[in-house]
């Protein structure tokens, strides 16, 4: 296949996952309907990506959301770095697996849909919404909170390495912190190796890497074809996607 077909085949498969978004989104009314965060309703303006139909099915990163949602709980502070329109942030608090938000996003339009979600749904005086994630940012964000109660996800596109440093992740002692892990850069592994050796002074690790998924459990894809249905599972993800979670070192 020649890199002109390549790229032609990769842009047709995106945009029919967007049809499929748009027709998920539209027969699912935007209201997530399985999985942890079912029944929170999305808007439909987005900052980010091309997953609502994943979202709505209850199945978007379920590897990950299988680790941490047993970390969270009603008494928990979520803080979330790299937010995009909040899905987590805001859907941590709608489902009572956090009382308080603190969400990290760059992005003017991302910080926009999540205090819309957030109002949307009742709970935007629970959650803090910051621009980009620095040391001190962070430092200054966490002030006066218990390191016990907190919950952090990363998902920064390679600002992780930078990010967490020997500092923050002293910052960070017993909390449980998850990484979305993106080394396929030429000096990826090695700053992955590097983080995992910072991290091991305070925490215990654990890679969680991507499964499977079955699109024929679910009655409001029945009316499409197989590729459909696989396009439906599709988050568009490199083939070795994985997480890091850190675990303090005394629970």
């Amino acid at each position: 296949m020649t890199q002109d077909l390549a790229q032609l085949v990769q842009s047709a498969i995106a945009m029919r996952r967007l049809q499929l978004n748009t027709l998920l989104f539209q027969r699912l009314q935007g209201v997530v309907r399985y999985g942890p965060l079912a029944g929170m309703q999305l808007i439909e303006a987005s900052s980010w990506g091309n997953d609502k139909a994943a979202k709505l099915l209850g199945f978007y990163e379920h590897e990950l959301m299988a680790a941490m949602v047993p970390a969270l709980g009603p008494d928990k502070v979520f803080i979330d770095i790299g937010a995009a329109d909040g899905f987590y942030a805001v859907g941590a608090l709608h489902a009572q697996l956090a009382h308080r938000t603190i969400a990290f996003e760059l992005t003017d339009a991302g910080r926009s849909v999540i205090g819309d979600t957030a109002a949307r749904l009742g709970v935007q005086d629970r959650i803090e919404i910051h621009g980009a994630c620095t040391e001190g940012s962070l430092q200054q964000a966490l002030h006066g909170l218990d390191r016990r109660q907190l919950v952090l996800l990363c998902d920064v596109e390679g600002a992780e390495f930078e990010i967490f440093s020997d500092a923050v992740l002293a910052m960070l002692a017993g909390s449980q912190v998850f990484i979305e892990i993106h080394d396929r850069t030429a000096e990826g592994p090695a700053q992955y190796a590097a983080l995992k050796a910072r991290a091991q002074r305070w925490f215990r690790l654990e890679e969680i890497s991507k499964g499977g998924r079955n699109p024929y459990h679910y009655r409001e894809l029945h009316d499409l074809d197989d590729t459909d249905h696989w396009l439906v599972c599709s988050e568009g993800r490199d083939p070795d996607q994985r997480w890091l979670a850190l675990r303090p070192i005394h629970d």
